[in-house]
């Protein structure tokens, strides 16, 4: 057991001791700024949905979308600190054909 100033240490502060993070370089934004440049991304994207609510009308669970995000299948943005899914990536998504049954497995999907 980790100890620290004679007291148990939590998980997250064990993480912490072990994982140091960086500190992060953070530029001033003015919330004026940050308004216009979410603004210029719903215009541009044709709206902005908040993973949650992708999900949903996708029909799918938040952790999918997350996937999705994680290996580039759906782009998003980051506007206060909360990931938006462009309306265009929703739409590209509910339009295309999907076939019938489980994906296949990637080695016999190459083959």
């Amino acid at each position: 057991m980790a100890t620290k100033y004679g007291r148990a240490m939590t998980d997250d502060e064990v993480r912490e001791f072990l994982f140091p993070m960086p500190e992060a370089q953070q530029v001033e934004v003015t919330p004026r700024q940050a308004f216009e440049a979410f603004r210029e991304d719903c215009e541009r994207f044709g709206g902005l949905f908040r993973v949650p609510d992708a999900a949903r009308v996708l029909g799918v669970v938040d952790g999918t979308i997350r996937g999705y995000i994680a290996r580039s299948q759906i782009e998003a943005v980051e506007h206060f600190g909360v990931q938006w899914v462009p309306g265009a990536e929703v739409e590209r998504r509910l339009t295309r054909p999907r076939g019938p049954g489980r994906p296949r497995k990637r080695a016999f999907a190459e083959a």
